[in-house]
Parts: structure tokens; sequence; C-alpha cells
């Protein structure tokens, strides 16, 4: 079960956080969040966190800052007055929600369940393929990356996007859900991603498909020179909104 690390001196937020959360399987726990160390968050066991501080301040925003820089793909919930709940799109995944709509957090947990915790049957992934909206499919082993990528995609641009964290998983779903990009890492922790790759091109209904290769270990020009057969290539790290125009490219 995720859970969420919940960090507020308001009793009745923390308690209304966690009945939210139980009602969509997340676990929430309460915890403090300190400035002058953000990355503590990270190493406090959640998947995500609810920061209820006053961003206004430079010291928080400076600390924010910090964390994105530290941890770029841990989801960051800032609860604060008056917004829409929102996305922000960059290296990191930070969240705003309004505190007097603090029901908008199922949509956002909701979210990341689909993109980075999701332990559904991948082959049940495949039954949306029909949907008119162009297809995503995201295949990374790292999953608050995964997490990131997918919703950088599905907050900026109309798209169905599917998540896998296997080779195995990806083979599962691609001739049902027939996605029109997959953005898939090399090194995945089952098979290399170029033989996702390689299946794609011999897959007769999957002529049409593009593909982005992702890796941490692999400069762009070494990848280029072993005559892979990716449509496009990206070096982690990378801007959420750089895969965001990448994609949009690719999709027309």
């Amino acid at each position: 079960m995720p859970r969420l690390l919940i960090c507020s001196e308001s009793q009745s937020l923390i308690e209304s956080i966690e009945a939210l959360c139980a009602s969509i399987g997340w676990e929430g726990i309460s915890g403090r969040y300190d400035v002058s160390n953000p990355e503590g968050i990270v190493k406090s066991g959640s998947d995500a966190a609810l920061l209820d501080v006053d961003d206004s301040c430079a010291e928080v925003q400076a600390s924010l800052r910090r964390l994105a820089e530290s941890s770029p793909f841990f989801p960051v919930i800032v609860a604060k007055n008056g917004c829409d709940a929102s996305a922000e799109q960059g290296a990191s995944v930070l969240y705003h929600l309004s505190r007097d709509r603090l029901e908008d957090i199922e949509h956002i947990l909701i979210s990341l369940s689909c993109a980075g915790f999701s332990w559904e049957d991948p082959r049940a992934l495949a039954k949306d393929g029909s949907t008119s909206m162009p297809r995503i499919l995201v295949v990374d082993d790292d999953v608050r990356l995964n997490a990131a990528m997918v919703q950088a995609l599905r907050a900026t641009e109309k798209y169905h996007v599917r998540s896998v964290h296997s080779g195995f998983q990806a083979g599962a779903i691609l001739g049902e859900f027939r996605p029109h990009v997959v953005v898939v890492d090399i090194s995945l922790g089952d098979m290399d991603g170029r033989e996702v790759c390689a299946l794609i091109r011999r897959h007769v209904t999957l002529a049409n498909t593009k593909v982005i290769g992702v890796s941490g270990y692999l400069p762009t020009d070494s990848v280029e020179d072993q005559g892979n057969e990716f449509d496009s290539f990206m070096e982690k790290p990378f801007l959420l909104k750089d895969l965001v125009d990448r994609v949009k490219t690719l999709v027309g």
C-alpha cells in the first residue's frame, strides 16, 4: 500500500487527509517537514508527501528547490489557500492543493497510483486500447521517474497514458494497447529496452508506433553509433517538459 507523509500542524487537516487516503487505498502517516533538511521526507519511507507550509516564505521556497534538486521525481503536494489543484512541470513533481478543497487530493493520489504504484495485471490495462486519444506507453522500472513521466504527459496533453515496469509487462500489453508512442528505458530489470524496441518493430500491428529510448548510463552518441531503431533518444536526467515536447512531436 503506498504511503503519504502528511506534514502539518493542523490535526484536523491530518485527520481529513488520512480519511481521504484510506478511501482510495493509500496510508496517511503524520510527520514533520524540516526546511533545513528537506531530503528527510524522502528517507521517511513514504511514496509521496503533503506539506502544509507557507510556500510564500523565502526559506520554504529555497527548501522546496533543494528538495527538487536532490529528489526530482519524489511527488510533493503543497497545501495552500485559494488555488486550483494543479501540477507544475519541470524537473520535479510538485502539486498544489487548496486547503479548502482537500478532497482534490484524491485525484492526485489516484493519478500517482495509476502511474507508479499499480498492482494490476498488465494485460488488464490494455482494455482501453480503442480510445481515440493518442496512446502513450511508459516502460521504466524506476517507480518515481515512471510516475513523473506519466503525470507530466497526462497533465499537459490529452493522452491516454499507461505505464509498466518491465519488458515482460510491456510485451503483455503492446499488441492490444497499440500505443502511438512508447517511452522505454534501456536498462530494465528483466531485459534491454532495445529488445522491447525490436519487439515493436517486428509486430505487424505496431508498424506506426514511435519509440523514445531513455537512459542514464549511455550517452546519445553511443546509442546512435549502435544503429538502434529508436525514433528518438533522451539522456537522463531530462526535463519532463522536454519529454512532453518530444512525445508531442512524434504524435504529430
